[in-house]
């Protein structure tokens, strides 16, 4: 089998290296933060928080919640991400609702892991 040569080797492990780089902030858990933000900036402009304490006893889950969300994003001129969804879901389920965490890889490990496949796939 041939071997790259070296100078093409390295090059390649840069970019490896860049990628992973880039790719980290996708390994962490959705960030409640930015989750508080969107949720400001685009869902208090049609209600207020008082709906979360009427919808509590609707939704009985986390994926409920998710479900909510995404039901009610089809009203945004601006619709979410699948990442800021998470965001806003994590960031309602703290303040709001308290689901326990389920046992799911997120979807930030699942973009970051099609991203290993696909390096690996190339290679």
């Amino acid at each position: 089998m041939n071997r790259l040569p070296t100078f093409i080797s390295a090059a390649m492990r840069l970019r490896l290296l860049l990628l992973a780089l880039a790719c980290a902030p996708l390994t962490q858990a959705a960030d409640i933060e930015r989750g508080k933000q969107l949720h400001d900036e685009r869902c208090l402009l049609c209600h207020g928080l008082e709906n979360y304490q009427a919808a509590a006893s609707k939704i009985k889950s986390l994926d409920g919640l998710r479900e909510m969300v995404r039901r009610w994003e089809d009203k945004l001129k601006d619709p979410f991400t699948a990442l800021e969804r998470e965001d806003v879901v994590a960031y309602l389920n703290v303040s709001f609702y308290k689901f326990p965490e389920q046992k799911k890889v997120s979807l930030r490990t699942q973009q970051t892991s099609a991203a290993s496949a696909t390096l690996r796939e190339r290679r």
